[in-house]
C-alpha cells in the first residue's frame, strides 16, 4: 500500500497539520469531520465523519488526530490503534527536536519550535509554533503547549494539561493531570491537579473539573466526540 493519510478534524488544528504534511511523501491525503463547515478542507477531501475511521483502513496507510480537545484526542487515537493505522508524528521541518529526545506518537510539532536534549513527549501532545521545552522536561500524554510557550529544565506536566500562550514555567516545577494554566502566567512553584493557574507569578485561581473550552462551540458539542 502507498503511504495515505487520513486526517480526523478539519478545523483550525488540521490547517496547521496539514501544511506539514504536504511537505512528507504521502500519495494522498483526506479528512474525517463529524461536523463540516464545507464538503472540503483545503482542497483535500472530507470523506466521512470521525466515526467512519474504521471504514477507511483498508484505503490509508497512516492517521492522525486534529482535536484541541486532549480527550477526544485520547478516544480517537485509541480508536485508530485498535483498527490498525500508524500514527505518525507530524514535526515541521522548521522544528528542533534534539536527538535524545523520546516521544510517543500522535505528536504535533509546529515551526520554531525547540524540543531539548532528553526531554520526553507522551502521546497525542501538541506543541504549537515557537514553543521551547528545555532540557529533561516531561510532557505526558495529550498535553496542549500554546504558542510561544516555555519551559525551563526538569519541568514536568501532568496528562490533559493546557499550558496558555506565551507562559513560562521555570526549573524543576511539577504541574498537575488537568491544569489549565493561563497565557503569559509564569509559573514558580508546583501546581496539583484540576486546577486553573494564573498571573505572575501564578497562583491557583480555582478548581476545574473538566476543561470545557477545548470542546469549541458547533465543532465538538458537550457529550459527542
Amino acid at each position: 500500500m502507498s503511504k495515505k493519510l487520513l486526517i480526523l478534524g478539519a478545523k483550525g488544528v488540521g490547517k496547521r497539520v496539514v501544511e506539514i504534511a504536504e511537505q512528507e511523501p504521502y500519495s494522498e491525503i483526506a479528512f474525517l469531520e463529524t461536523y463540516p463547515d464545507h464538503s472540503d478542507f483545503r482542497s483535500y477531501p472530507i470523506i466521512g465523519g470521525c466515526d467512519d475511521l474504521e471504514k477507511f483502513k483498508n484505503d490509508y496507510s497512516h492517521a492522525f488526530v486534529c482535536m484541541a480537545d486532549p480527550k477526544t484526542r485520547l478516544h480517537f487515537i485509541g480508536r485508530l490503534i485498535a483498527a490498525g493505522y500508524e500514527i505518525p508524528n507530524i514535526i515541521h521541518p522548521q522544528a528542533s527536536v534534539s536527538k535524545s529526545a523520546v516521544m510517543g506518537i500522535g505528536i504535533n510539532v509546529d515551526a520554531l519550535s525547540v524540543i531539548g536534549p532528553d526531554v520526553k513527549i507522551g502521546d497525542g501532545c501538541m506543541i504549537n509554533i515557537g514553543v521551547m521545552i528545555s532540557h529533561d522536561s516531561e510532557l505526558s500524554e495529550y498535553v496542549t503547549v500554546s504558542p510561544s510557550a516555555s519551559t525551563m529544565g526538569y519541568v514536568k506536566l501532568g496528562k490533559y494539561t493546557f499550558v496558555g500562550g506565551g507562559a513560562c514555567i521555570v526549573n524543576n516545577v511539577s504541574i498537575g493531570e488537568n491544569v489549565l494554566i493561563a497565557a503569559g502566567a509564569v509559573v514558580v512553584s508546583d501546581l496539583p491537579d484540576n486546577v486553573l493557574a494564573a498571573g505572575v507569578p501564578a497562583t491557583v485561581k480555582k478548581s476545574i473539573t473538566e476543561m470545557k473550552h477545548m470542546v469549541w462551540p458547533g465543532s465538538y458539542p458537550e457529550g459527542k466526540l
